[in-house]
Order: structure tokens, then sequence, then C-alpha cells
């Protein structure tokens, strides 16, 4: 039987609305944490409460442990975050 290869396809962090955190907060913590202009991070939190999650960045998939510790910093913050194949 041949092997299969696995892909390591892009991977992307993202954030679902919870009923904890302020949008103001929201965005602050993507502001900072991803280096994101105010109003391009209010945008991401905006949709994260309209559509209940969002996917804020992507990575190369040998990118995984860069998006490990931020998906860490996030969750540290108290955001509820998960890292996704794309």
């Amino acid at each position: 039987m041949p092997s299969r290869k696995m892909v390591k396809g892009p991977i992307g962090i993202l954030i679902f609305n919870d009923e904890f955190n302020h949008i103001k907060f929201v965005t602050e913590v993507i502001s900072q944490t991803f280096g994101y202009h105010p109003t391009q991070a209010f945008q991401c939190a905006n949709l994260i409460h309209e559509k209940g999650s969002y996917l804020v960045k992507s990575f190369p998939y040998k990118e995984l442990s860069k998006a490990q510790l931020i998906r860490d910093l996030l969750v540290n913050s108290g955001l509820v975050v998960k890292i996704i194949p794309l």
C-alpha cells in the first residue's frame, strides 16, 4: 500500500465571540498582539461579534510554533481562540 504524504498547508488563528469580553477589549488585544491599526483591529472584533468567529491571521505551516505562541497569548488575555488548517 502506498504511503500517504501529509500536506502541511497554511494555518490560521480563529477568534470566537464570547459573552465575557467587550468589543473594545477585543479590539485592544488584537491591535497589541498583531500590530494592527486600531481601525483594522476594530473591524476584526466587529466581525467576531457579528459572525461568531473570525480568522484574524494566517501563517504558513512552518510558522506553527509562532502561531501557537500567539494563540497562547490571546488565550491568556481571556479570548477564545483556535488554530485551524486553511
